[in-house]
């Protein structure tokens, strides 16, 4: 402790409280990824509630107005709408809801192909794990989007065939870090 003056006594922070103010520090980081994926989850799965015109509805008469910040744009359309008058808000919010079935259908289908895949290819080793090594190497070193864009070419476009192809590109990552632990 230290005095100062006569009355007055400041006492420094023991060693404890110092690390738990560090370890503090460096968790409040993501506190910002964190905010934006907590409002696009809420958005998304209240979106019924906040949207303010239907996403599918246009109106003829509103077709093409230009966002709320252009000369001509109304607080009516925030965000404008489209060539069929259909309100671009209202397709955002209402979009942040496909995007999050996909996501977490992809992550699901990922973590389950690259888990199985690397604990029997760890369990039963040797050249069963080489070849899978050999696999996710191949995999990681095709650029994503080029693999994503010749599927769809050949296969259409779909929910399933678009959750299919981002489950190939995320695999690889469950698998190898998977690799690690089963050794």
């Amino acid at each position: 402790m230290a005095e100062i003056g006569s009355r007055i006594t400041i006492a420094q922070p023991s060693l404890g409280v110092r690390i738990g103010l560090k370890i503090w520090a460096s968790r409040k980081l993501p506190l910002i990824p964190m905010l934006i994926l907590a409002v696009f989850v809420i958005t998304g799965v209240i979106a019924p509630l906040i949207a303010p015109h239907d996403p599918e509805r246009g109106d003829i008469r509103a077709r093409m107005v230009p966002p709320v910040w252009l000369e001509g744009g109304t607080t009516e359309y925030l965000l404008g709408t489209d060539h069929l008058g259909r309100d671009m808000l209202s397709r955002v919010i209402y979009g942040a809801r496909i995007s999050l079935v996909v996501v977490a259908v992809t992550l699901g289908v990922g973590l389950v192909i690259g888990v199985i895949a690397r604990l029997l290819a760890g369990w039963y080793g040797r050249w069963i794990d080489e070849l899978m090594m050999r696999i996710v190497d191949i995999k990681l070193a095709i650029p994503t989007i080029l693999l994503a864009l010749v599927l769809v070419l050949a296969l259409g476009q779909s929910f399933l065939i678009i959750v299919a192809i981002l489950a190939i590109a995320v695999w690889p990552r469950f698998a190898r870090n998977t690799r690690g632990e089963v050794l």
